[in-house]
């Protein structure tokens, strides 16, 4: 009996130290950006700013490739009616953000970022299909910005594309993948 109870306040004990190590660790990213609060949307500038705000560690983002080749912030591949990937600029420009935002291009995004140091920007490559012509020219233009904004020690880049995330790793090496 003293043995059983000895390793259940083991186990206890050790359970214990065990959450308390993970909780310290444990860091929050706004998915969207923080955006379930007034005046955000989804994927808008607010939502980054938001996220800062909060202390967020890192706030993630979805970026598309337009049909003229601009690349735009935005989750869904159909918004309000307007599919991105199929879309020009002119006529994504139009569409609003349920904040009243303008979608925001990737480097007015980006240019946000700059003014919130402190805050990760953790960037999803859309899977444009299996079109891999238009998957290496996302994420060749994806790269170019993010050096370009010298913004690439703050970026980490996800896809649920394995060539997309392939891609991302040759044209940036040195900056995380998953």
């Amino acid at each position: 009996m003293k043995i059983s109870v000895f390793f259940s306040a083991m186990l206890i004990m050790m359970a214990a130290a065990y959450s308390g190590s993970i909780k310290a660790d444990t860091k929050v990213v706004a998915h969207r950006g923080y955006w379930k609060t007034e005046g955000s949307a989804q994927n808008s500038i607010a939502s980054l700013v938001k996220g800062d705000s909060i202390k967020a560690y890192g706030s993630e983002f979805d970026v598309w490739l337009t049909a003229d080749g601009n690349l735009v912030v935005n989750h869904d591949r159909v918004f309000k009616g307007v599919n991105f990937p199929e879309a020009s600029m002119e006529e994504i420009s139009a569409v609003r953000l349920d904040n009243g935002e303008k979608v925001p291009t990737l480097e007015e995004y980006l240019s946000a970022a700059l003014r919130h140091p402190d805050i990760r920007l953790v960037l999803e490559v859309k899977t444009h299909g299996n079109d891999s012509v238009r998957q290496t020219l996302a994420c060749q233009k994806i790269v170019d910005m993010v050096n370009g904004f010298k913004l690439q020690d703050r970026v980490d880049y996800i896809a649920f594309s394995l060539f997309a995330c392939k891609e991302l790793h040759r044209l940036s090496p040195e900056t995380p993948v998953y």
